[in-house]
């Protein structure tokens, strides 16, 4: 699993909650145009739950990508040790972000 595991774990995640956020954010939270606008037509059609089943996925993968790190040989430095956990508090910023 290793660093690589942590990068495409973090990638599918940020993408994931990017692809949300294009559907549940407004122009102004994001700095960017976004299809809020269509929200209430998705939500209609059943799209909302499919939002949340996003969301799921996107929080599998920084599961994933936080396992990465744990899975690496142990190592008593201590900037190792806090680089790692800031490789893992990145991994939630990620799922959690609204912009």
């Amino acid at each position: 699993m290793g660093l690589l595991g942590f990068w495409a774990g973090k990638g599918l995640a940020f993408q994931l909650i990017d692809d949300v956020l294009d559907f549940t954010g407004t122009s102004s939270s994001l700095g960017k145009g976004s299809l809020s606008d269509i929200r209430h037509v998705l939500e209609y059609l059943g799209k909302s739950h499919g939002i949340q089943k996003t969301r799921e996925l996107a929080a599998k993968h920084a599961k994933l990508a936080a396992a990465a790190i744990d899975s690496l040989p142990a190592n008593d430095d201590e900037n190792v040790q806090r680089s790692r956990h800031a490789l893992i508090e990145v991994t939630c910023r990620v799922i959690n972000r609204t912009k």
